[in-house]
């Protein structure tokens, strides 16, 4: 984990997407998710409920984990685990991997 300006900023590898998170202190009660991807209008689920689509600031969430997962069209879906904690704003930024339409047409 590295941390540039009071930010905590760590980088995961997941499957074929690349993930990044950081996070801010905010005032409690105030406690958000941004998601952003690329490429934008990811359609975002939380819990696999829709919530709208990237870039996206999600409100009023209690402090928990939530499963969050990404959609688009002809892109590899991302998925992450995300804890909401007290006083804080979780970014996430999601590099969506597109899919090899090619091979598929060939199935």
């Amino acid at each position: 984990m590295v941390f540039l300006c009071g930010i905590a900023f760590s980088i995961h590898s997941q499957m074929e997407t690349k993930e990044y998170s950081a996070i801010k202190e905010c005032e409690q009660g105030k406690e958000q998710i941004v998601i952003k991807s690329t490429p934008e209008k990811a359609l975002v689920y939380i819990n696999n409920e829709y919530q709208g689509k990237t870039p996206l600031v999600i409100e009023n969430l209690s402090p928990n984990y939530y499963n969050v997962s990404l959609r688009k069209k002809n892109y590899s879906d991302a998925v992450a685990v995300v804890e909401v904690r007290p006083g804080y704003v979780v970014e996430y930024f999601f590099e969506l991997k597109e899919k090899d339409t090619a091979a598929q047409k060939n199935d």
